[in-house]
């Protein structure tokens, strides 16, 4: 079950709105699937840290801009978690 590492953001989110928010708990939801608690960790770090960073975005362009990151860095997670689901696998 994939579901097995929840991680509990909405303390965290609270104060996101919009597009925002929807694009952070598709980031966190995604990495919580990596097979490896110390890779798992570290990616909801960085992705928590990146929302901090450009939390006082104000203009539109620039939260198109992070919005179409943020849609890059999730096909990324989700093509690094299955190669890491498949190495676990064949370790195992």
């Amino acid at each position: 079950n994939t579901n097995t590492h929840k991680h509990n953001t909405d303390h965290y989110t609270d104060t996101m709105t919009g597009p925002g928010l929807s694009a952070c708990r598709r980031l966190l939801r995604e990495a919580s699937k990596f097979p490896d608690p110390n890779v798992r960790s570290a990616a909801i770090r960085k992705i928590k840290w990146d929302f901090r960073l450009h939390s006082d975005v104000s203009t539109s362009d620039e939260l198109k801009t992070l919005l179409r990151n943020a849609e890059s860095q999730l096909e990324a997670i989700r093509r690094q978690v299955k190669v890491s689901k498949l190495y676990n696998t064949a370790t195992s």
